[in-house]
């Protein structure tokens, strides 16, 4: 019995120190489009940035075209940048995979499909900008 607590707490150990898999901007209850924002560019913002104003925006756009909910749309959007700059090894902030997704979703479209296109125009594109993956979007 002791070797099996001794097994548990050593396996289950890590879980404790793991970082939390949702970005701190969904887990809280403030302004979603100014926390979002502020986590996309890593710094403190006001609620009348006219990022903060852009994003709000974008968020509302894609919740409409997608059915979703404007705090899965940004999980899902932070997460998109992350692969993309893990696949890409170029900076992506999360404001990009939102302007795509609130630009280029079609009404009823689901957020997996519009996001998985553009990471595949951004990764597919000569410079792999945003503007080049956008421009590319709008041809589809």
């Amino acid at each position: 019995m002791k070797r099996f607590l001794f097994v548990a707490a050593l396996l289950l150990s890590p879980l404790a120190f793991a970082q939390p898999s949702t970005p701190d901007f969904v887990a809280t209850g403030e302004h979603l489009a100014r926390r979002f924002v502020a986590f996309a560019v890593r710094a403190e913002v006001a609620d009348n940035d006219p990022r903060v104003v852009q994003a709000s925006d974008w968020l509302a756009r894609a919740a409409k075209a997608t059915g979703e909910e404007d705090r899965a749309i940004a999980a899902a959007c932070a997460r998109a940048a992350r692969f993309l700059q893990d696949l890409t090894r170029v900076r992506a902030t999360a404001l990009e995979p939102l302007e795509a997704l609130a630009t280029a979703a079609k009404p009823g479209q689901a957020m997996s499909d519009v996001l998985l296109a553009y990471v595949e125009a951004r990764k597919q594109t000569a410079g792999k900008s945003h503007a080049e993956a956008m421009a590319a979007l709008a041809t589809r």
